[in-house]
């Protein structure tokens, strides 16, 4: 199968290996491979849904009654004795202080947008006390991740530049043959020049040679992660709770950065003022998983729960492209690459939760979730419209940098008649293994709430304040390495629902 871009044919596994040395190179947070790092981004579920179930730090997992729970432990669903319909909306606000070559940066993105919706319906209610209960059917669309993210930071140095990498990436291939989306475009646009023909030996233009520049870098990330559920759960004796729920995933995530370099240059004998470089990707996908779980209630003061999340099978189309510009005192230089895609099958990890709920009578309650996520069973698969591909390197680096890891959620809720008052904490460690990039970039997320209720409708409102760094390196290949920059991101989220029972 062929690719004709460009007015040229090129193997999708060539175009494969480019979009992997591209993003290897520029990716942001992490300096894995591309698809290996897709499978985790796509795999990473945080708190997220009603803003109950958000100021509790999402310690759900024994609790139910809980439009959220659908996505998280189906059985919360049997729970429920009346029908429920609410709707949450989220304003998010990240913000990115960036620490390059001793310069600190600030930016950050804002964005608001619909977080849950959901309905539970009673198909079967009984005054029964053992036996089948009640027998319920529930639907929601929830939000379950979110990419929107600002980030820029620059900094002077004079030990390597970009354009190195292009260098690399160009000797022995002749000018015909240059990456599209890299090496040719440093090429046509005098960055870069063929010094020795025979054996296709290029050398960057001399002014960035050991020379002092600026450099630096905009990254700007946007997307989303959600679900739509499809549950249904029983009551069995008010002992139990069992659910299961399909979930229909999708997701879309775009990445776009510019690096930049600027010289300083000592006129008239120097002309290179400095290049710009875009790249810019977005990857869509749809899939199905499957969740089942169980609550079982000993006393009417303790709720213990268990549920199982099956990895979620994406289906996923690739989109990329670059521009280069680059600036002379006579002269502006620019080329854009083509248009390129890929296709290709993405399994997400394996989760299991294990929570507990101590609740004493109408006053209040604490709960604990305990989630153990193995990333290392992410796995990259072939579509079928390219059938000669394969993920063998890609698959053998997610079970080298990839483990299990254990997240810990924590909530509670004090209830004073008709109010309540909420607080939680989660902590997620970082799943990349020691010795690579980000193996420290654990994530803390501290939550507090308040709700109002009568019988027949509730309003709640949430805060969220969410907190991790990372690690970030513009380009690392043979020998040249950028400098590192080191990113602190704030994440604050201010959560609203509105819901009615009947």
């Amino acid at each position: 199968m062929l690719l004709r871009i460009s007015g040229k044919k090129l193997k999708h596994n060539h175009m494969k290996k480019i979009g992997i040395i591209i993003t290897a190179l520029f990716l942001f947070v992490f300096a894995n491979g591309q698809y290996d790092y897709n499978s985790y981004l796509v795999s990473q579920q945080y708190n997220n849904g009603t803003a109950r179930f958000m100021s509790m730090g999402g310690a759900f997992g024994a609790l139910g009654g809980d439009l959220s729970t659908l996505s998280y432990n189906p059985a919360g669903l049997g729970v429920y004795r009346r029908g429920d319909v609410s709707l949450t909306t989220k304003y998010t606000k990240t913000t990115s202080d960036a620490n390059f070559l001793n310069s600190v940066n600030s930016d950050f993105s804002s964005k608001l947008n619909i977080n849950n919706f959901g309905i539970a319906i009673p198909l079967y209610i009984s005054d029964s006390k053992t036996g089948l209960v009640s027998y319920n059917l529930g639907f929601a669309i929830n939000r379950n991740a979110d990419f929107n993210s600002n980030t820029y930071f620059e900094g002077t140095q004079s030990t390597n530049s970009l354009v190195d990498i292009f260098v690399d990436e160009s000797d022995g291939y002749s000018k015909d043959n240059l990456d599209p989306f890299g090496a040719l475009l440093a090429y046509e646009t005098y960055l870069t020049d063929l010094v020795d023909l025979a054996n296709n030996y290029y050398a960057m233009h001399p002014q960035l040679i050991g020379t002092k520049r600026k450099q630096a870098r905009t990254i700007q990330t946007k997307g989303y992660s959600r679900e739509f559920a499809i549950s249904q759960a029983a009551n069995i004796g008010n002992k139990f709770f069992v659910g299961a729920t399909i979930g229909i995933s999708s997701f879309e995530y775009t990445n776009k950065f510019v690096h930049s370099e600027e010289t300083f240059p000592l006129l008239p004998v120097d002309t290179l003022l400095g290049f710009d470089y875009l790249y810019s990707k977005t990857i869509k996908g749809i899939g199905a998983n499957l969740k089942v779980g169980a609550i079982f209630q000993p006393s009417n003061y303790l709720r213990l729960g268990i549920a199982v999340h099956t990895p979620t099978y994406y289906s996923v189309d690739e989109s990329y492209y670059s521009s280069m510009k680059t600036s002379f005192t006579t002269m502006i230089s620019s080329m854009d690459s083509p248009d390129g895609s890929y296709k290709y099958i993405n399994t997400t990890a394996l989760k299991g939760i294990l929570s507990a709920a101590f609740i004493y009578k109408s006053y209040g309650l604490i709960s604990v979730d305990y989630e153990l996520v193995d990333y290392s069973i992410m796995n990259l698969n072939n579509h079928s419209d390219y059938p000669n591909d394969e993920f063998t390197a890609e698959n053998k680096d997610i079970r080298n940098i990839y483990g299990s890891v254990g997240n810990l959620k924590v909530g509670a809720e004090l209830n004073f008649g008709n109010y309540s008052l909420r607080g939680g904490y989660a902590y997620y460690p970082s799943p990349i293994k020691e010795g690579y990039l980000n193996s420290d970039a654990n994530r803390s997320m501290y939550s507090g709430g308040l709700g109002y209720k009568t019988s027949s409708f509730y309003l709640d409102a949430a805060y969220v304040y969410n907190t991790y760094s990372t690690e970030y390196l513009m380009y690392n290949s043979n020998g040249y390495t950028s400098p590192m920059a080191n990113i602190s991101n704030y994440n604050k989220q201010f959560i609203v629902t509105a819901g009615f029972r009947f």
